[in-house]
């Protein structure tokens, strides 16, 4: 297995507010997780890094068949596993309309009827596959990438770098990337852009422009953009990549156990920051349950979708 080394920033949130971050050198296997063994190995982890100056190994969305302790010593690093999901992803054999017989008519019918009735209005629908066409796409869905809470809260936007722009274009000179736009005249209102990795179609960022947001543009953009790839027939799999979105659930044809895993070099600096992480977190699922309790969940976060968006 192939190891790409990096930096690491590990973020500390309060919910959506990050309140600081530390850098690890760090390394993690250089293929996509669906390709990664059913379980870790840690039998098979290059430990010996640590003697070279990196301070992390990495296994992002790992799967995983049973769970994993939350923090335990594995051939003695520090092992920390700060999250476990399901990771959904849908199975792009098969024609369009098969894949529409896994919703029920209801669902079904609203997809297509809110389709329809956007185009009608005038909004026209683009995809992006060349270098040339994917530097056309990156300053349309910049655009509408700056107005998103994502960006604005989370930093988690379109990336605004001269390395993502030189990203695009070896993308589109290899064909391992589609980037979808839904314009209203010359105006985004909402774009899609996924990479390729080990053949599989991943997400890497959605956003729509909060003053279009009803109906919801990044929906009707992710079923023409399911419609375009099914009659593509250029990937076998579309990977939704990590987090269990309600959308994501309601598109996926299935779904695969994964978890986090971070193994630190045993140093103070490593079991300090992970504590104060668990700790962080810990407190947050508090304050987030007694918050469910008392029903202020949806309107807080409709609250700081709405301020981060001003």
């Amino acid at each position: 297995m192939v190891w790409k080394p990096f930096t690491f920033r590990m973020s500390f949130r309060l919910a959506l507010i990050r309140i600081g971050s530390a850098e690890f050198r760090a390394i993690q296997p250089d293929v996509h997780p669906f390709n990664l063994p059913a379980h870790p190995d840690f039998d098979l982890l290059p430990f010996d890094a640590f003697n070279s100056g990196i301070e992390l190994i990495i296994l992002n969305s790992h799967p995983v068949q049973k769970p994993l302790k939350k923090l335990s010593m594995q051939h003695g690093a520090l092992c920390y596993v700060p999250l476990t999901y399901r990771r959904f992803y849908i199975n792009l054999s098969g024609t369009f309309r098969e894949y529409l017989e896994k919703f029920s008519h209801k669902t079904r019918y609203n997809l297509q009827r809110e389709a329809r009735m956007f185009m009608r209005e005038g909004v026209e629908f683009q995809v992006f596959r060349s270098a040339e066409e994917l530097l056309r796409f990156y300053p349309l869905a910049r655009q509408v990438s700056r107005k998103t809470w994502q960006e604005n809260l989370l930093q988690t936007g379109l990336p605004d770098t001269p390395a993502f722009r030189a990203e695009l274009r070896s993308r589109g000179e290899q064909d391992t990337a589609r980037a979808f736009l839904l314009l209203k005249g010359e105006r985004p209102i909402s774009y899609l852009y996924t990479s390729v990795k080990d053949g599989v179609l991943t997400y890497k960022s959605l956003g729509y422009d909060p003053e279009f947001r009803h109906p919801s543009p990044g929906t009707i953009l992710q079923y023409l953009a399911l419609e375009f790839l099914f009659v593509e027939q250029r990937f076998s799999m579309l990977d939704f990549g990590e987090g269990e979105d309600q959308y994501k659930q309601l598109l996926a044809t299935h779904s695969l156990d994964c978890a986090d895993v971070l193994l630190f070099a045993p140093t103070l600096r490593a079991k300090v920051l992970v504590r104060a992480d668990i700790m962080i977190n810990a407190s947050v699922r508090a304050v987030i349950r007694i918050v469910e309790l008392i029903r202020l969940k949806g309107w807080l976060k409709r609250l700081v979708k709405t301020w981060s968006t001003k």
